[in-house]
């Protein structure tokens, strides 16, 4: 918040301005009627046209009708440049109405006429604002598609206006896509291109964009910094729809972080603008979050009424993605009450329309309602089931928050590598300067030969001295420059190596250690609860799960573990004569149990005294890695067999399954230790792909290489390579 007040006081200063700006537009559009009396038939629509603009944002309804007139008019007398004006402004006032099908049609006529003049700028506007109609409709494919191709039309040093507001519609689309990076790439683009414009409207706009991904991820305390400099954006340009929008994003903000008080005054305040705007979108906008707010204040009369009020409008806009968020708050509000038939019924609405929309979000809060209805019930099956599905949205809505993260961290790395660049900038510019102070000495003394020629030999003698002192000093200097540098080389890449690291191990801990504690903390949570009272088969299906988490979180914390030392050179490589077959046997002989519990046959054909020349524990590692995710991936009755063949000076080595095999996708990235692509085993069993990583660091220490190919005529094999131990 310290960085906010600053911008307080510049907004408020700007008042004054935009209020004498605001008096300037009104003068402006009364000069413009008065010469509609005298103007000729082919005049008029430029002058409603003007009007129109002028009166779009603090009079939509009086532009509606000014725009009208342009288009009559400009039909009438065949004026393609008025029509394609008039069709836009139309177009942004049935927006501003949430009458979307009428915009799209303005916009399509636009599209034409733009067409028809050969105007690129033109058609570039008209299908970016096309493009913002798809979007309003809840249809992100074709405003992607649209915006796309708008931009290739647009020249955004020269319409910087459109450019923004394009590239403002595909930050939106790919956020309901669940691309969250590619959204905030275009948000921080629209943000640039908005504030070379020093338009508060457009620069509002952003900041409320950028307020809601930081409250996509949670992060609710900035995003109210960036609901407050939007709505002191709208208020300075006196927008009135923007500041009502700011005003209900504040509240949201407020009720995020329970408080009630303040978010129900911000809601209320933004309802009462928008009954005077008329648009139902945003109408229902706040009727959903007071009724979350009644619901959550124990209100349930109030909180229904308002909900129900919400649920109308949006189904009279068959707006399939503000119906599933609806749907799901009028479900929490009957399981509140104990009206738990009502609830499940609207959850389960919910969740048809949210997998309608393929939105992550929303199918994570309908799982959620879900399981939290089950668990108030002590319905201990049917809670661990929808639990673990909202669990498996909502580690993908985080996985692609956290490489969002990952860009902050990125952008730290680069500031410190600038950082040390102006050092050794500094550095050089320091020797130079000392340099340039040798030569001017050495300058003197020359004009002091010249000077004193009677004195030459002494003067010479002491030129001599003083010139070797000089450029002694000087090489010394450079030495020391150069020691410097090579300093700041080392000090970088040393820097660089760490930062990477450090990179890898928050993203594998934010990927892989946070989902399956959070799963076996809410297991926990129904295995404590008293009033639960599970049955004897519920309680031991409960701690089954709770032991599988168990043994996953220690899985993947000693292959952490395992993968932090190696990073940190920690790992001793110790190579010593190995046989093969005892090293397979005792990895063998671990994961044997896993395999009898899936009915899962383990055979080895490797023979005895096959020596490799290799680290023990790191050959120990890789059996163990690569032998138990094929029991992993293996269904039941399957085989998993290990074998090994002398090749030359190496052994090749390779365990094969008869399991799911490995999709192309997965195969690309599946020695990386962090992974955009997740799999679970056969009988649920959850992996981090890290053992992975290790094995191919381990048998590349060793000189070797691994790989995976497809089992035919089903599974995988895995394939690596070890040296044979030299026989003395």
């Amino acid at each position: 918040m310290r960085f906010i007040w600053p911008c307080i006081f510049i907004l408020t200063g700007c008042l004054f301005a935009g209020s004498a700006l605001g008096q300037n537009q009104s003068n402006q559009a009364d000069s413009l009627r008065g010469l509609l009396t005298s103007a000729s038939p082919k005049q008029r629509p430029t002058i409603y046209n003007q009007l129109a603009e002028l009166g779009l944002k603090q009079n939509p309804a009086q532009a509606f009708e000014d725009a009208s007139k342009a288009l009559t008019l400009a039909n009438q007398h065949d004026d393609a440049p008025n029509r394609l004006s008039a069709q836009l402004i139309l177009g942004e006032c049935y927006l501003g109405k949430g009458r979307y099908w009428e915009a799209r049609s303005q916009f399509n006529g636009a599209l034409i006429t733009a067409n028809l003049l050969r105007d690129p700028a033109s058609k570039g506007r008209s299908q970016g604002k096309l493009a913002a109609a798809y979007l309003l409709q809840n249809r992100p494919d074709e405003a992607i598609e649209n915006a796309e191709q708008a931009l290739s039309f647009i020249d955004s040093a020269k319409q910087i206006y459109d450019y923004a507001s394009i590239t403002s519609v595909l930050s939106y689309a790919y956020g309901r896509q669940n691309r969250y990076l590619r959204a905030i790439e275009y948000a921080q683009l629209t943000l640039a291109a908005r504030l070379k414009t020093k338009d508060d409207n457009e620069i509002g706009k952003s900041y409320t964009a950028l307020g809601e991904l930081y409250g996509m991820q949670n992060n609710w305390a900035k995003a109210w910094e960036f609901f407050t400099l939007a709505r002191l954006a709208s208020e300075n340009a006196k927008n009135q729809r923007g500041l009502a929008i700011s005003l209900t994003n504040l509240g949201i903000a407020h009720l995020k972080q329970g408080q009630l008080k303040e978010a129900n005054k911000a809601l209320s305040q933004g309802l009462k603008l928008k009954y005077s705007l008329g648009n139902q979108k945003e109408l229902a906008n706040s009727y959903l979050q007071l009724g979350i707010l009644r619901s959550l204040d124990h209100q349930p009369d109030s909180a229904r009424a308002y909900l129900e009020k919400a649920l109308q409008i949006r189904q009279s806009l068959r707006d399939t993605f503000g119906l599933a968020s609806t749907y799901t708050a009028l479900g929490n509000a009957s399981a509140t009450i104990g009206d738990f038939a009502q609830a499940r019924a609207y959850y389960e609405q919910s969740l048809q329309l949210a997998q309608q929309t393929g939105s992550l979000v929303r199918l994570a809060e309908s799982y959620q309602g879900l399981a939290e209805m089950y668990r108030r019930q002590q319905n201990a099956p049917e809670f661990l089931a929808h639990y673990q599905q909202y669990r498996r949205f909502q580690d993908s809505i985080d996985r692609e928050l956290n490489s969002v993260n990952l860009l902050d961290i990125q952008e730290r790395m680069a500031s410190e590598s600038q950082l040390l660049a102006r050092e050794r900038a500094a550095a050089a510019e320091r020797a130079r300067q000392r340099e340039q102070a040798t030569q001017k000495k050495i300058n003197y003394l020359l004009l002091s030969i010249l000077a004193f020629a009677l004195l030459a030999a002494l003067v010479m003698g002491s030129l001599y001295l003083s010139r070797k002192r000089a450029f002694d000093q000087l090489a010394k200097t450079n030495a020391v420059v150069e020691e410097q540098n090579a300093q700041l080389s080392r000090s970088q890449a040393e820097l660089t190596a760490l930062n990477q690291t450090k990179d890898k191990l928050f993203s594998i801990i934010a990927h892989d250690v946070r989902s399956p504690l959070a799963s076996l903390s809410g297991l926990l949570k129904v295995a404590q609860d008293p009033s639960a009272q599970l049955s004897p088969t519920d309680f031991t299906h409960l701690t089954g799960e709770i032991g599988q988490h168990l043994e996953s979180v220690t899985r993947l914390l000693e292959n952490l573990l395992a993968w932090a030392r190696q990073q940190m050179e920690l790992v001793a490589f110790k190579p010593e004569p190995l046989d093969l077959h005892l090293a397979a046997s005792e990895a063998v002989s671990l994961l044997n149990r896993e395999a009898s519990n899936k009915n899962i046959v383990l055979e080895m054909h490797i023979a005895p005294a096959v020596m490799v020349q290799a680290d023990r524990d790191m050959v120990d590692f890789i059996f163990r890695n690569l032998v138990g995710n094929a029991i992993k991936f293996t269904p039941a009755q399957g085989h998993v067999s290990l074998a090994a063949q002398p090749n030359g000076t190496k052994v090749k080595v390779s365990v094969a399954d008869t399991g799911l095999g490995i999709s192309e996708a997965v195969r690309k990235e599946l020695f990386a230790p962090i992974k955009t692509q997740r799999t679970t085993g056969t009988a649920g069993e959850v992996g981090t792909g890290l053992g992975l990583a290790l094995c191919r660091e381990f048998v590349e220490k060793h000189g070797g290489t691994i790989a995976a190919r497809p089992n035919a005529p089903q599974g995988s094999v895995f394939e690596f390579t070890l040296p044979l131990a030299v026989k003395g």
